[in-house]
């Protein structure tokens, strides 16, 4: 396996450039130099200027960057794609799978829990901004709080700003 860019192949997936990479570490991170983005990343500084010159991609070291930050391969290397966890049909690989997912389960609790934490968090989501907890508010902050996961972007934010609209519809519906 080479770190090194290949021409681009007959598909129309479009591998980005170490400069896209890096803007993307760049939100991840919270920085926007170089140097203090490979700070956050636990590499050199001459690293970036290494890899411009090469041409070159470090798939092995943002892989295991991201693993150990537990940050989504999928969300990094195809944030627009819809992937998949494919059928495995090897009995080997197929118990690998079934621990991974067992596990998975585990870390993130029984959907149930999931949705009552959602309940909780919503509630107080709203309560905090002033706006009515409806049965209508609280399932679209539900309905987004469950869809947003655990993605990169900040869910409470996403539920702040939620609830700030929600709020304002409430008041403008209390005037008119």
């Amino acid at each position: 396996m080479t770190n090194k860019t290949q021409a681009p192949s007959k598909s129309k997936v479009v591998e980005p450039t170490l400069d896209e990479y890096m803007e993307r570490l760049s939100r991840l991170s919270g920085e926007s130099k170089p140097a203090a983005i490979l700070r956050w990343m636990g590499v050199s500084a001459s690293s970036y200027s290494n890899w411009k010159r090469r041409g070159t991609i470090p798939y092995k070291t943002l892989v295991n960057v991201l693993i150990e930050r537990r940050i989504s391969l999928n969300w990094f290397f195809a944030p627009y794609a819809k992937l998949e966890v494919p059928v495995i049909r090897d009995a080997t690989l197929q118990e690998g799978t079934q621990t991974y997912l067992q596990r998975q389960q585990l870390e993130k609790g029984s959907e149930r829990e999931q949705v009552i934490k959602a309940y909780s968090d919503c509630r107080a989501i709203l309560q905090r901004n002033n706006a009515q907890p409806s049965e209508n508010n609280m399932r679209l902050m539900i309905d987004l709080y469950l869809a947003v996961g655990e993605r990169v972007v900040q869910k409470e934010m996403v539920l702040e700003q939620l609830a700030q609209s929600l709020s304002t519809i409430d008041n403008n519906a209390d005037d008119a």
